[in-house]
C-alpha cells in the first residue's frame, strides 16, 4: 500500500511552446500513484493556463493555481510550498520531464535509509536533439549516504547546485522558502538550507530528472543584474554554512564552497560583456586567492583560480586552447573509427 504522500510543485509561466504536455504527462505515468501536483501559473500571458486545464481535468490529484501578479519562480514555488499536504515535496520545472519511476526510486531510497533527503543525478538534453529513451544506470548503479560534515565536498556530483532532482522530506522545508531577491541561484541556496536541516543526503546516479535546454533560455541572455544574483546566493549560500554550521565549517566543506563561487565568477566574468559587474567579481576571487591555494583542493582547482587573477585574458586565451584540442582530438578519433 503506497501510505506516503508526494507533493509536487510545478511553477509555470509562458511554457506552451516548451511542451508542458511532456511534464505532466511524465508525473501521471509515474509507476508510485500516491502524488498530488500542485501546478502555479505566474500570470502567463500565452496559452498555458488552457494547455494545463486540458491536460489535467480528469485528474483529481492534480490542482491549478493562478497568482494575481506576476512575481517570479520563487515567489510561484512559495506559494506552492503553502499548499502542501504530502509528507515528501518534490520540484519539476515545467519545461522538463521525469522518469516514470521517479518517485518510486526516490522515496524507496528516503524510506530505506530513514533519510530526510535525497537528490539524483539528472540527464541533460538539448531540445533539438531530445531523445525518448534512456538507460538509468549508464556507468553502473552508485549510492551514498553522504553526511554533512567538514570533509563534505561542494564540488562533486551530489552537491545540488538546484532544488529539482531531489526529495525533501517535509519536516525539513516547512520552514523554508525560497528567497525572491534572487533570479539565479535561489534553487541552490533552498537546497543546501535543506541539507543543513537534514545533515545529511543520500545520492543516487540514477538519471531520472531529464533537464532540458533550450536556446533561449536565460543563460544566453545578456548579462544583467538578474544573472549577477547568481554570485550573491552562492555568497549567502556560504555565509549561511559560516553561520548555521561553525562547528564543521573548516575543512574541505570551506574551501569547496569557496572555489565554487570562485567558479561562478569566473563563468560569469566572460558572459558579462558590458563589464558592469566584472570587477565585483574578479574581485571576489582575488579575496579568496590566499585560501583556495593553503586549500588542499586538488592543483588544477587551485591553478585555474591563480590564472585568472592573475590575467583573465590569459585565462581565457589558455581555456579556448584547451577547448580547441578537444574538439581536435574528438574530430581525429571520429574519423578512425568511423
Amino acid at each position: 500500500m503506497e501510505k506516503e504522500l508526494i507533493s509536487i510543485v510545478v511553477p509555470v509561466y509562458n511554457c506552451e511552446n516548451k511542451n508542458i504536455s511532456r511534464c505532466l504527462n511524465s508525473i501521471k505515468d509515474q509507476t508510485y500513484k500516491n502524488f498530488e501536483v500542485i501546478i502555479i501559473d505566474d500570470c502567463s500571458t500565452d496559452n498555458t493556463v488552457s494547455l494545463v486545464k486540458e491536460q489535467i481535468k480528469d485528474d483529481p490529484r492534480f490542482t491549478l493555481h493562478s497568482l494575481k501578479t506576476n512575481g517570479g519562480v520563487s515567489n510561484a514555488r512559495n506559494y506552492g510550498l503553502d499548499k502542501v499536504q504530502g509528507d515528501y515535496v518534490s520540484f519539476i520545472d515545467s519545461d522538463d520531464f521525469i522518469h516514470k519511476d521517479f518517485l518510486r526510486i526516490m522515496l524507496h531510497i528516503a524510506l530505506q535509509n530513514n533519510t530526510q533527503l535525497v537528490s539524483c543525478s539528472q540527464h541533460i538534453c538539448y531540445s533539438e536533439h531530445l531523445k525518448a529513451k534512456y538507460e538509468i544506470y549508464p556507468k553502473g548503479k552508485k549510492e551514498q549516504n553522504i553526511i554533512l560534515n567538514s570533509k563534505f565536498d561542494y564540488l562533486q556530483s551530489y552537491a545540488r547546485h538546484f532544488c529539482w532532482g531531489a526529495l525533501y522530506s517535509k519536516d525539513i522545508v516547512k520552514k523554508l522558502r525560497f528567497d525572491k531577491r534572487l533570479a539565479v541561484g535561489e534553487d541552490a541556496l533552498f537546497w543546501a538550507e535543506s541539507l543543513i536541516n537534514a545533515g545529511s543526503v543520500f545520492y543516487t546516479n540514477a538519471e531520472l530528472y531529464y533537464y532540458i535546454i533550450y536556446p533561449s533560455s536565460m543563460i544566453y541572455d545578456e548579462f544583467t543584474y538578474k544573472k549577477y544574483t547568481d554570485i550573491l546566493a552562492w555568497q549567502k549560500i556560504i555565509e549561511t554554512f559560516k553561520t548555521r554550521c561553525p562547528q564543521i565549517w573548516k575543512g574541505t566543506l570551506q574551501y569547496s564552497l569557496t572555489a565554487f563561487l570562485c567558479q561562478r565568477c569566473i563563468t560569469n566574468y566572460k558572459f558579462d560583456t558590458t563589464g558592469k559587474y566584472r570587477k565585483r567579481m574578479y574581485d571576489i576571487v582575488k579575496d579568496n586567492l590566499s585560501l583556495i591555494e593553503n586549500s588542499s583542493l586538488p592543483q588544477k582547482q587551485k591553478l585555474d583560480i591563480f590564472l585568472f587573477v592573475k590575467s583573465p585574458k590569459t585565462f581565457y586565451f589558455f581555456e579556448s586552447v584547451k577547448e580547441n584540442l578537444k574538439g581536435f582530438v574528438k574530430l581525429l578519433l571520429g574519423k578512425r573509427y568511423s
